[in-house]
């Protein structure tokens, strides 16, 4: 499954499966891509990368998803061509996630724990014309319910051999001038296992302290190979950290 997890990361504009209209005011606010995560851990809304697909290791306890929202919805302005604030402001407020995969065992698993909302806060003000910078957000969320990654079945499904996919439909909602409005849906592929993303190479007290482990600290255990270590309390740290001079 790693060549499937080494093709998650690529640089593209674009990189969902765009569902259809869900009312009239879609196109007043767009999911445009997963947002790759820079250095220190935080969506890169400025780059150009994306997320084209994603990777789960049970050994972890989350999986963190950073969608950039954009408005297009124009501001109002007054006789004088002033801006009138407040008007025409997209407020976040969540996002409707529903689960699926072609595992016939996956569609038995409790419906709740498979279609819900994930809430969330935030802005997007109104673009104010043709050439304007875009108006837009990070909404990140952590996408799994912890009732679901710690369900028997969804479990036994990532330790069976080469785990299993599924399927993320994403819909950011909120609210502009009080009236409701949904995003385009979004579908995001995540392939689901057991172990294979965090690997343990030994104790820390066997690797220098310049030991270049690989992965990366934002998020171990999600979309990329993360080399650990066993500290010496016998709990894992990713990536690892060498002790020795």
């Amino acid at each position: 499954m790693n060549g499937v997890f080494a093709r998650g990361l690529i640089l593209a504009a674009l990189a969902f499966s765009v569902g259809g209209c869900v009312d009239e005011n879609t196109q007043g606010i767009v999911v445009k891509r997963a947002l790759l995560f820079d250095t220190t851990c935080k969506p890169d809304l400025a780059g150009t990368g994306a997320l084209a697909s994603g990777a789960f290791d049970l050994q972890t306890e989350r999986y963190v998803i950073s969608l950039e929202v954009q408005s297009n919805i124009v501001a109002i302005f007054d006789q004088d061509g002033r801006k009138i604030e407040g008007k025409r402001l997209f407020v976040y407020k969540g996002v409707d996630v529903s689960l699926s995969s072609s595992n016939e065992t996956f569609k038995t698993i409790d419906a709740k724990h498979r279609s819900y909302i994930v809430p969330g806060f935030g802005t997007i003000e109104p673009t104010t014309g043709v050439g304007a910078s875009e108006s837009k957000l990070a909404a990140t969320i952590s996408l799994l319910p912890p009732e679901l990654v710690n369900d028997n079945t969804f479990r036994q499904l990532a330790a069976q051999p080469g785990g299993f996919r599924m399927f993320a439909d994403m819909q950011v909602f909120g609210s502009v001038d009080s009236d409701s409005i949904s995003a385009n849906t979004v579908r995001f592929a995540i392939d689901v296992c057991d172990g294979c993303l965090l690997k343990v190479l030994g104790t820390c007290d066997q690797f220098k302290s310049d030991f270049a482990f690989s992965g990366s600290e934002c998020f171990p255990g999600q979309d990329q190979v993360t080399q650990c270590c066993m500290s010496p309390a016998n709990t894992p740290i990713c990536p690892g950290m060498g002790s020795m001079m």
